[in-house]
Order: structure tokens, then sequence, then C-alpha cells
């Protein structure tokens, strides 16, 4: 956690507010569509509907598709905002398997 002021902040609530304010509106949306993703791959990963399924499936399909040079894809973004796809991919793999594994028990 920071301390901003009188308030104590996760650190990505933090991050968010230095770091937003030096994006342009376009990596500001980019970024938008990054959190997203991760929230309906989190999400969805734990719902059993169908709809939450295909969500997932989606999702994960657009995140772990590699080489692809489309200006929307998961690689791209995270190149436009200076972050590194191949390690945000092991953090969402790693969380998957630790969910799966704690399901088991």
């Amino acid at each position: 956690m920071v301390m901003v002021g009188s308030e104590v902040l996760m650190r990505i609530q933090y991050f968010d507010i230095t770091w937003r304010r030096q994006l342009t509106p376009e990596q500001r949306l980019m970024l938008e569509l990054l959190a997203d993703a991760v929230y309906l791959f989190q999400t969805c990963s734990r719902k059993k509907s169908r709809r939450a399924k295909n969500q997932f499936q989606e999702v994960k399909h657009w995140i772990f598709e590699e080489r692809t040079a489309r200006i929307h894809s998961f690689e791209t973004i995270c190149v436009v905002l200076g972050l590194d796809p191949n390690y945000i991919r092991k953090g969402l793999r790693n969380w998957l398997e630790d969910l799966e594994d704690n399901s088991l028990l």
C-alpha cells in the first residue's frame, strides 16, 4: 500500500492515478480495454453459465493469441502502453492455475 496524503491506496490505484495522467486519450481507451479484458478473464472463469464460458474463451483467446499486428490486439495494446504482454500472460496463467487448484479443495 502507498500513502497519499491521509489516504491509503492499493499499489494499482496509485499506479493508475499517476500513470494515467501521462496517457493520451487513445492510450486511455486501450488501457480500459485491457482492464476490461482482465476483469472478464477473472470473473467469467469462475462462472458456470454458457454466456460466461463463451466470454471467458473469447477473452482468453484474445489475451493468449501471439504475434498479431492488429491495432487492437492484446500485444499491440501492451506495447503501446509500455507493458510486457508475456509478463501479464504469465500472471494470468498463474492466477488461473491457483484458482483451479483451490477449486479442488
